[in-house]
């Protein structure tokens, strides 16, 4: 139960959501809004995502059940890969 003068201090009515972060010294109690400060992407973050989801929608992606059957086998002499090699090539490296 978080004390009445914070809840009026915060804001805060009976059942809204609040967010707890570990602070030196003690917890940071704050509301947690539809769209939170901490949880909004930076721009090097958001231009990530965007890259990342034009590579996905090019074919240019790997699910994890095939990244970890390939790390386990040896890949073949003379494959060089990098992160734009397409994934056709990659396969072929790993037969």
């Amino acid at each position: 139960m978080i004390p009445r003068s914070i809840c009026e201090t915060l804001q805060l009515q009976e059942g809204d959501v609040v967010a707890f972060v570990a602070r030196a010294g003690g917890v940071l109690i704050k509301p947690k809004r539809a769209a939170d400060p901490d949880d909004v992407l930076n721009r090097e973050e958001s231009a990530r995502v965007k890259k990342a989801e034009q590579e996905m929608s090019q074919g240019r992606y790997m699910t994890l059940a095939k990244l970890k059957h390939e790390l386990a086998a040896p890949p073949h002499y003379g494959c060089t890969l990098s992160q734009y090699t397409p994934q056709s090539e990659i396969s072929a490296c790993w037969r």
